[in-house]
């Protein structure tokens, strides 16, 4: 099977030694961060009213100006009788006006409107004839720039240039910078949408991401890294060297760790010398996720492209990579379809299925393969939009980014022109920047790097920090973050949009290519070369443009305009309606324009949701829907003699549907049990402890662990201690008064347990209390509630209460009978039983002993 690697180019300049900045332990901190209220819906109490300029109230004004040219203005020539006379024809109840130019003025409305009464007073001013434009007086605020303090520039480091407006200023354009910062400014993503990420892992305590529910955003995710098959026939080898976890598929996707040393090139059956290399662990699934969703406006390391999405860390690469079918498993399971383990058990259901698949990953190999192109093509019937990374190779775009309905993303330099290393190809959608270092000196500090999360263990984990000049990030795989999050910003506004939607607004709303004017001249793309150097990008190598967030959330906030062509269309009169139309999040459809060419004869509804028409033959209806916001989208219908054709959807959805719901996600707490079995025994014989953990959630709680305190004088007996609690990591320790329990994964929906056997030698009544906050698990925090059980030890051997006990009759017995004899002889004496019946009592005694 093929083997597919993270994307991803580490460059080392200079020996990194310490802690990058952001490193060190974060303490509690206090954000004081400027917010502003959220309203449900439109609503108004003022409208800025703008009058168009005609022969009879323009004028023309120069506008004073440094630039050398004179700058000229027309505009209309107005009053307050012009506001007057316009909100009487239109009936609009006002209580004044204030004009702020010629031809604006702010109209105050008699009460606030709220809804479609918005809609229709604005509807109202938009029809009269004197109107240019009447929109609401919104309130604005300041710019949405977040404190991170790795985020701006500084004079020693280029912070994260790749989210700032872009620029063509010398001698360094950032012409490929996203503009993040102006998108941002409409939307920073919805809560209600999940970006899953397959790929290595993830370090869940990495203080710029974090999990759900404990001040991050990541969500639980899933291992699919399987055991380890032999490199030359597919053979399972019964080791997971690869996962280097201990274990296959499993609840936890938390990245251990992928380096590779010269031992492991060493078994050349798991380990083939032609696909891996020595190199230290990359941690590429905490990078990758860095760029996707670094918790913004914290006062901590850097920003990410969403501030809101959850992120979904499903781990499919290992050391030396990952294969297609655990990458595939993984893909599945991340949308929420069904998945199945090796042993043929359905593994638990993905409670959060993503929207957008981020694939940070790929490999060489020639056309798309049917696995893949048909899970892509489920994929986008269910609404799910996948992003991939091109490549690195300089060649031909990598498996699976070159599948049909993926959005393959290539590398850019800061300048806009491709970066050497990445690859091209007309698969290429869009492209995005991947990093570069603009200097040529060796040693020098890489000035256009990705800054991103990472961890700085160079095998296993060490401390968490962030990529920067001198510990570089470059490559693809940070192409693909950047637009993945993009598009969860326009799904945020406008969530109708469907994959293909997406994509063709993402590549109409790019920035085209510059063509460099350099000396010596800078070679133009070519599909037929590998590339290895910078190059100037063409439609046909590097897709429709650069990735530009400000336009992209634009373009999506254009409605989506759709056309229902009539049963049985074949040519002739026929009515096509476009009731389907639909508007982005919080806006309606304010009108419909039909308009015809060719063999088409428009008969009535040419500014209603239907159109009559007569095709005689071959031409084209044209529909442009505007909303209430002025945005507008345009739908083409083909008529022929033989029937009618669109690219429009037949329906675009409801306006419901149009906003995300938000999504909170908030782990419920696992909760304890405890019980002694039996309830009662005798000095020296053990009793079994049970503790129960129980999970509601429907996720593991993976990473769980308690330590167990025995009361004074109550010990461990011989028996081991054991739990039903998977995970590859799990251990069991203990001491004369105490078992830890660690790296344990509780079920989801499930509960699992501990068990060990106690004994004391001392007759009294034992509690083993357990408090509050006892059990840690890494998803669901710990449990709220404390748990006890009491355990009864008498000095005397007696029927146990409630459970049979599991002791025998050894040790301690003798002196149980001289006990026994003695009491019942006392008893005869005082009492003057007659002695024959002291015999049946023993007898019986013994009988029940016997059973025990």
């Amino acid at each position: 099977m093929r083997k597919i690697s993270a994307l991803l180019t580490v460059t080392v300049l200079v020996a990194f030694l310490g802690l990058t900045p952001g490193s060190a332990a974060v303490t509690a901190e206090w954000n004081p961060v400027r917010s502003h209220p959220v309203e449900i819906g439109p609503q108004a109490n003022r409208l800025v009213v703008g009058f168009l300029a005609t022969a009879g109230n323009s004028s023309i004004q120069r506008i004073k100006s440094r630039r050398p040219q004179a700058i000229y203005v027309t505009q209309a020539q107005t009053s307050r009788a012009d506001v007057a006379a316009l909100l009487q024809r239109t009936g609009i109840a006002t209580r004044g006006s204030r004009q702020f130019a010629p031809s604006m003025h702010v109209v105050f409305l008699e009460k606030t409107l709220y809804g479609a009464d918005v809609a229709a007073a604005l509807d109202k001013l938009r029809a009269d004839p004197a109107v240019a434009f009447a929109e609401i007086d919104e309130r604005r605020y300041a710019q949405a720039l977040p404190n991170d303090p790795l985020f701006l520039p500084t004079a020693t480091a280029s912070g994260q240039w790749y989210m700032l407006t872009p620029s063509t200023a010398t001698p360094t354009s950032d012409a490929a910078a996203t503009d993040a910062v102006s998108a941002w400014g409409i939307t920073q993503g919805s809560s209600g949408t999940v970006i899953a990420d397959i790929d290595s892992g993830i370090r869940f305590d990495h203080p710029d991401l974090l999990r759900a529910g404990f001040g991050g955003r990541l969500l639980p995710g899933y291992d699919f890294v399987g055991q380890d098959l032999n490199a030359s026939n597919s053979a399972p080898l019964g080791t997971y060297l690869v996962a280097n976890d201990g274990d296959g598929w499993d609840p936890d996707p938390s990245d251990p760790g992928d380096w590779i040393d010269s031992t492991d090139l060493m078994n050349t059956a798991v380990f083939p010398s032609k696909n891996c290399s020595v190199e230290n662990s990359s941690w590429h699934g905490t990078r990758v996720m860095g760029v996707l969703g670094a918790l913004t406006n914290n006062d901590v390391g850097i920003a990410g492209m969403t501030w809101n999405p959850y992120l979904l860390p499903v781990r499919a690469l290992g050391k030396c990579g990952g294969l297609d079918s655990d990458i595939i498993a993984g893909i599945m399971w991340s949308v929420g379809m069904p998945v199945f383990d090796d042993s043929g058990n359905p593994v638990p259901a993905n409670p959060y299925p993503a929207d957008i698949v981020n694939l940070s990953l790929g490999g060489t190999g020639g056309s798309c393969p049917a696995d893949y192109a048909n899970l892509v093509t489920q994929l986008t019937g269910m609404g799910v939009l996948v992003v991939a990374s091109a490549g690195n190779e300089s060649g031909p775009v990598d498996i699976p980014a070159n599948c049909p309905g993926v959005l393959a993303v290539a590398g850019l330099r800061n300048v806009g022109t491709k970066v050497g290393y990445s690859s091209l190809g007309p698969q290429v959608g869009i492209g995005a920047p991947a990093g570069n270092c603009v200097n040529t000196t060796a040693g020098s500090p890489c000035l256009r790097s990705i800054d991103t999360t990472v961890n700085e263990g160079l095998t296993v984990p060490g401390a968490n920090g962030y990529t920067d000049q001198t510990n570089t990030n470059l490559g693809t795989s940070f192409s693909a973050p950047i637009v993945s999050g993009i598009a969860a910003m326009m799904r945020a506004v406008n969530a109708n949009l469907t994959p293909p939607q997406l994509i063709a607004r993402l590549q109409a709303s790019s920035t085209p290519y510059p063509q460099p004017v350099t000396t010596p001249p800078t070679p133009q793309c070519s599909n037929s070369s590998s590339s290895t150097v910078e190059c100037a990008c063409t439609t046909s190598t590097c897709g429709a443009g650069m990735v530009n967030a400000f336009s992209a959330v634009k373009a999506a906030l254009n409605p989506i305009s759709a056309v229902k062509i009539p049963a049985g269309y074949i040519g002739g009169a026929g009515t096509f309606d476009a009731s389907g139309s639909v508007a982005a999040c919080g806006a309606t459809i304010a009108s419909y324009a039909w308009s015809k060419s060719g063999a088409v004869v428009i008969n009535s509804g040419a500014n209603s949701p239907q159109v009559n028409i007569t095709g005689s033959g071959t031409g084209t209806l044209t529909l442009v829907v505007t909303d209430s916001a002025g945005n507008t989208d345009t739908a083409l219908v083909n008529i022929s003699a033989g029937g009618a054709s669109s690219a429009a959807p037949s329906a675009a959805g409801t306006s419901a549907s149009a906003c995300i719901n938000p999504m909170t996600v908030t782990p419920a707490p696992p909760t304890i049990s405890a019980s002694f079995s039996p309830v009662s025994v005798a000095v020296s014989v053990p009793a079994m402890l049970v503790v129960s953990f129980n999970n509601t959630n429907g996720f593991a709680l993976t990473q769980s662990g308690i330590t167990v305190s025995l009361p004074a004088n109550l010990t461990l007996g011989q028996q081991a201690p054991a739990s039903s609690c998977g995970g590859a990591a799990m251990s069991l320790s203990s001491t004369s008064g105490s078992v830890t329990l660690s790296g344990a994964n509780i079920p989801a929906n499930g509960s699992c347990n501990m068990t060990f056997s106690v004994q004391s030698t001392t007759a009294s009544s034992y509690t083993a209390s357990i408090p509050a906050n006892a059990l840690m698990t890494g998803p669901a925090g710990s449990n709220a509630a404390p748990a006890s059980a009491t355990l009864t030890v008498t000095v005397a051997s007696s029927a146990p209460t409630g459970v049979a006990s599991s002791g025998g009759g050894g040790g301690g017995g003798g002196l149980d009978w001289m006990y026994i004899l003695l009491i019942a002889g006392i008893l005869l004496i005082a009492r003057g039983h007659a002695a024959k019946r002291m015999p049946r009592e023993v007898q019986v005694r013994h009988k029940t002993r016997g059973r025990r």
